[in-house]
């Protein structure tokens, strides 16, 4: 092997290992940019479904709410009987 041979497999050994390092920069890059894009994707769709979630909680509230305002309601009237609701009236005036 002469000099010649020698020095072109060196050049094609150390061009191969450019090639390897530029491609390992643009594809570790990339990798970057998408990870961080399916980062923010994943985080939006968990605010997404965190933010529903606490629609239904508040729907859930607000019927237990109502609920308890019914029920607070029907305990007043069980415990003043002298008041007479409208309907009572009707029925007295009637008879």
């Amino acid at each position: 092997m002469d000099t010649t041979q020698a020095l072109s497999l060196v050049f094609i050994l150390c061009w191969a290992v450019v090639l390897l390092w530029i491609g390992y920069r643009y594809g570790h890059s990339d990798g970057q940019q998408k990870g961080k894009q399916v980062a923010v994707v994943e985080h939006e769709e968990s605010l997404n479904e965190l933010t529903r979630r606490m629609g239904e909680v508040r729907l859930l509230n607000r019927r237990l709410l109502d609920h308890f305002d019914l029920l607070e309601s029907r305990l007043l009237n069980l415990e003043a009987p002298e008041e007479k609701t409208p309907a009572c009236r009707l029925m007295e005036r009637a008879s």
